[in-house]
């Protein structure tokens, strides 16, 4: 036996640890998070049957078949208004429902000015603003933003600013040159000139 292998019990011990973990606390007054209990009657048998039916679809050893792919495939899946003929079928009357209090948020108290077509109605009132501002004769002056002036005039000659800029370091490094190459970088002048 290997001494470093954890034993059965070590492993069910670091097992319960992690669940343990892992579990989320307990909510005042809720029992079970309010999850309800397992149901204590027995499911419809027509149910049954059609689940084992899809089970055994699924796990066919010669061509299994996902309910998924199936129904992905399925030409009425590609309806353009299966979502309506879905919500239909659900028997879904209401779908901006919430499971917000209506002092938090109500879904059907929606300011007008949200809707899309008061949106676009104020961006076309503002487009049509904006080019009547901007039609030639109709503007009554430009603004002009100011050149940034350095209120500092430089101190020292050319001369030394030329002596500090030349101890700068280059801006790229050059390539490395072997003995052999023909290829030499003239100190005074830069690839523009």
């Amino acid at each position: 036996m290997d001494i470093d292998s954890p034993t059965d019990d070590q492993s069910t011990d670091e097992l319960a640890k992690l669940r343990a973990l892992l579990r989320p606390p307990p909510i005042p007054g809720v029992q079970d998070w309010g999850i309800p209990a397992a149901p204590t009657h027995q499911p419809d048998p027509k149910l049954l049957e059609k689940l084992a039916l899809f089970h055994s679809i699924k796990r066919r050893p010669a061509n299994p078949q996902h309910f998924n792919d199936t129904l992905m495939a399925n030409r009425d899946f590609r309806n353009p208004h299966i979502y309506a003929n879905l919500v239909n079928w659900a028997g879904v009357s209401d779908e901006r429902a919430t499971n917000f209090p209506k002092e938090l948020w109500d879904p059907h108290d929606v300011p007008p000015e949200w809707f899309a077509d008061n949106i676009a109605e104020a961006q076309k009132r503002k487009a049509e603003k904006d080019s009547a501002s901007q039609a030639p004769g109709k503007r009554s002056h430009i603004n002009f933003a100011s050149s940034s002036s350095s209120s500092h005039p430089r101190s020292g000659s050319n001369q030394d600013r030329h002596i500090a800029d030349s101890a700068k370091k280059p801006r790229y490094a050059y390539y490395a040159s072997n003995s052999s190459s023909s290829v030499t970088r003239d100190k005074g002048r830069t690839r523009w000139g």
